[in-house]
């Protein structure tokens, strides 16, 4: 499958807030269908939605289109809030293959607090063909989370990226009188059906930097240190350094350094993504000080697989706490899974907010520390 990839920045579609109306000329008829998801909680208790274009990939052959995308997000029905414009323009990174076949996915995104919205939505090609249309959208807490403290207010809309990659404030952790290193590991890649892994985009990954932006705030550690990786492409996305807090800033356009396209998993190197797995560990973990936790956070791949008992055996030698956040949707024993519980450490199944800091608890705990 084909897809597009919005810019440079980011590999999702990145908008910015603008005040400013378009006033459009009729344009010729696009092909184009449109499905809405969310609104859902996410994991910094926001609501989460969004729309899925699918564009007919054989109507750009021979072609490097570019697209213009203006998405306007309404409170309405009573719900207190003035009306965000999401504003894009983007392009192909290459032209068309003449035998293309399949879709451009575009997923325009966005969160909001609770209410009923009303959502609008325009995409332009540089032909002057277009599509657009409109769908309503309510968000509310169901009856197992009317307890949570949700971090946007009603009416309020923000462009998801920017909020996602947003600085974290610094943690005053007095308590703290020695180094406490947390070593976080996120894998970029996204297992889909039927063997395959799949590029991620901003949508699938939201449970990623969440996750790790919660990690962030942990009151257990004072100095961070964060790779996130890919097992397809066999290397380092981006890595920070030990430091007393999290970067989040250079991480929005760790997307746009990523294959875009769709590859069978048996296709992946025949092996060599183990033997890519292991020698990070080694670099990472086993060269000057060792963490005080290691953890990894994704969706788990290469199921069956582990590193050599030659690494098991180096790794449990770091006296380590080891743990593994699990945003996959099915439970599978795959390579990061696997090296946990080859140290004796926790795995946590993320499949929705409360899961999170339960998990985060129970690792801090691990350490004897309690925070307080």
């Amino acid at each position: 499958m084909t897809r597009l990839r919005a810019s440079a920045r980011n590999a999702a579609l990145l908008f910015a807030v603008v005040g400013v109306a378009w006033a459009y000329e009729p344009a010729p008829a696009m092909k184009c269908g449109a499905e809405t998801f969310g609104p859902f909680l996410d994991f910094e208790f926001r609501f989460f939605a969004g729309l899925q274009l699918g564009l007919p990939v054989k109507h750009y052959r021979g072609r490097k289109p570019t697209f213009e995308m203006l998405v306007t997000v309404t409170p309405v029905e009573g719900t207190p809030g003035r009306p965000v414009e999401l504003f894009d323009r983007f392009s192909a990174t290459q032209e068309m293959p003449g035998d293309a076949s399949g879709r451009i996915i575009i997923n325009p995104s966005f969160s909001m607090g609770e209410g009923r919205y009303r959502v609008d939505w325009r995409l332009e090609d540089n032909r002057g063909q277009s599509c657009s249309g409109s769908r309503k959208l309510k968000a509310s807490l169901s009856r197992g989370q009317k307890t949570v403290n949700l971090a946007l207010q009603p009416g309020e809309i923000i462009e998801s990226g920017v909020y996602l990659f947003r600085p974290e404030p610094p943690v005053a952790r007095p308590h703290l009188t020695t180094s406490k290193k947390l070593k976080i590991f996120v894998s970029m890649d996204i297992r889909r059906r039927r063997g395959q892994v799949m590029r991620p985009s901003l949508l699938r990954l939201h449970p990623h930097f969440s996750t790790v932006r919660q990690l962030a705030r942990s009151r257990a550690f004072n100095e961070f240190s964060v790779v996130l990786f890919s097992f397809e492409d066999q290397q380092v996305i981006h890595r920070q350094d030990y430091a007393p807090a999290i970067d989040f800033r250079p991480m929005r356009s760790t997307l746009a350094k990523l294959n875009p396209q769709t590859v069978d998993i048996a296709q992946l190197g025949r092996g060599r993504e183990m033997d890519y797995f292991e020698s990070m560990l080694s670099v990472e973990l086993l060269v000057g000080e060792p963490p005080d936790a290691v953890v990894f956070v994704g969706q788990e791949t290469h199921f069956g697989r582990q590193v050599s008992e030659f690494m098991r055996g180096r790794l449990r030698q770091t006296e380590a706490a080891f743990a593994f956040l699990d945003t996959s949707r099915l439970a599978w024993k795959g390579a990061m899974g696997n090296v946990v519980r080859a140290v004796k450490g926790k795995e946590y199944r993320l499949r929705q907010p409360s899961d999170l800091s339960k998990a985060l608890a129970a690792i801090e705990r691990s350490l004897g520390a309690s925070g307080e």
